[in-house]
């Protein structure tokens, strides 16, 4: 009997017939082992396998455990949600449907009484199989509903975040770094997050462990460190440098530049042109707008995004996960990305300056070129008067230090400003002709176009949260 009303059922299923299910559960179901079976596979196996859209299974889900319930009892619900199938890998209901990369099942499963902590045979609870196959809605609700450990062990001492980073799901190693600052943890073959991602060739993930803080110096059970493992030529000069801080110190180098370079034309004048001060106003005033430029851009605001009021959840069920930002819980759009110097997402990022202190996004890009410009017209200017002056020196046999101090200053602002403007100018570039290239129908020019507001490409559309075939994570932007 048991085979048969399972089987029926699982017909009923496969058709999305849920008329035909109710009937079923109503009239066939009378014992307990009606919808069990000795190897422990059990109606719960069957709907965590089932192939129709997830909000289908949760409607037969809904239909099925009401009647269980009133016939049975909830401990009976419990008890088949936690079995484990012979045939499944020992799995239970919850753990397959994770591994089948249902994760609006599995939240049903935990509801109606499944234990997320329940393991599997290698020790696996929910949350190092969420990491495994990238069900990054499931792993936020475990995370953040839940108040689960986001670094449970298993069997082999792996982390979420080992096993993530192992299986290449960079958004699920995201959600990880955000919430956790256990970062150096050995599995037990002495491997830290950082050795896995160095393996695996991952710059993004490298980089944003360096950022967090990862120590490099840690050696596994071969005595290997990070970049002893390390084949990629940018791994390496990655693992080599320093993370950059948000640190005012190059402001100020540029302050005191300035500074000087202002001050050694003054003094030229004074020496040479006594009751003449046009060099001197000249430079002052070249000095003031210059200042005025980089303290305006380091206290201006580029672009932040705004958090919503959207769970994190919330967010990766909606919305591609390209398009959310763990860091900043918040939706992200076009341009949009998140600076890990600053700790926040700005609006049309383009990279942050460490001359500034401050990123250079949507509402100060063009003052930032502005800035540029006057900065090359000034040192261009400056490289021109003070060889004039030097020339004028030498062939008087009275060279004074303050006009080599002003044409060395001149000189090196030229070469620290010159390849900042090339690639910024470039990147503008090519953000403009990508924006032109991009299907914008004639109605939505017409009207006030949003760029705030969610466009198709963003949205979730019933897709399934695991990652691609072979273990390929989704498509994401730079964060």
């Amino acid at each position: 009997m048991t085979a048969k009303v399972l089987n029926t059922l699982s017909i009923a299923l496969t058709n999305s017939n849920k008329r035909y299910f109710k009937d079923i559960v109503e009239e066939m179901i009378e014992f307990q082992n009606d919808i069990q079976e000795d190897d422990g596979y059990n109606i719960f196996h069957m709907l965590a396998k089932g192939t129709i859209n997830e909000s289908g299974l949760i409607d037969f889900i809904w239909i099925l455990s009401p009647v269980l319930q009133v016939r049975f009892s909830e401990s009976f619900i419990k008890d088949l949600l936690r079995a484990r199938a012979k045939r499944e890998s020992n799995l239970t209901p919850l753990q397959l449907a994770i591994t089948r990369c249902k994760s609006k099942i599995a939240e049903v499963f935990i509801k109606l009484g499944a234990d997320p902590l329940q393991i599997d045979k290698n020790g696996k609870n929910a949350l190092h199989l969420a990491a495994s196959y990238g069900t990054l809605a499931l792993f936020c609700f475990l995370v953040q509903d839940l108040s689960l450990s986001i670094n449970p062990l298993d069997d082999f001492n792996n982390t979420p975040l080992h096993l993530s980073i192992r299986e290449r799901h960079e958004d699920m190693s995201l959600i990880i770094l955000a919430q956790t600052i256990e970062l150096d943890l050995q599995n037990s073959n002495g491997e830290t997050p950082l050795h896995i991602a160095v393996m695996t060739g991952n710059y993004r993930i490298v980089r944003h462990l360096l950022y967090k803080g990862a120590k490099i110096d840690i050696e596994n059970f071969s005595n290997q460190r990070p970049i002893e493992i390390c084949n990629t030529r940018d791994i390496k000069s990655l693992l080599r440098s320093k993370p950059p801080a948000k640190s005012y110190k190059y402001l100020v180098l540029v302050i005191i530049a300035l500074c000087v370079q202002s001050g050694s034309l003054a003094c030229i004048e004074q020496q040479k042109y006594q009751s003449d001060f046009k060099y001197s106003a000249t430079s002052s005033g070249i000095f003031i707008i210059s200042l005025s430029f980089f303290i305006y851009l380091s206290c201006k605001n580029p672009g932040y995004e705004y958090g919503s009021d959207m769970l994190l959840r919330e967010l990766y069920e909606k919305y591609n996960a390209e398009f959310v930002c763990p860091y900043c819980s918040l939706k992200k759009h076009k341009g949009t990305h998140h600076c890990i110097t600053c700790h926040k997402c700005i609006k049309n990022f383009d990279h942050h300056c460490k001359w500034i202190n401050n990123c250079v996004g949507l509402q100060n890009s063009r003052i930032f070129i502005s800035m540029l410009i006057w900065m090359l017209f000034q040192s261009l200017a400056g490289i021109f008067v003070g060889s004039w002056l030097l020339c004028k020196s030498w062939s008087l046999n009275s060279i004074h230090y303050f006009e080599v101090i002003f044409l060395t200053i001149s000189i090196l602002i030229f070469i620290v400003i010159s390849p900042v403007a090339i690639s910024t100018v470039k990147n503008a570039y090519k953000k403009k002709k990508l924006y032109k290239s991009d299907d914008i129908k004639p109605q939505a020019k017409a009207i006030n176009f949003d760029i705030s507001s969610d466009t198709e490409s963003m949205l979730l559309y019933q897709k399934s949260e695991c990652s691609d075939i072979g273990g390929l994570s989704r498509k994401s932007s730079a964060v």
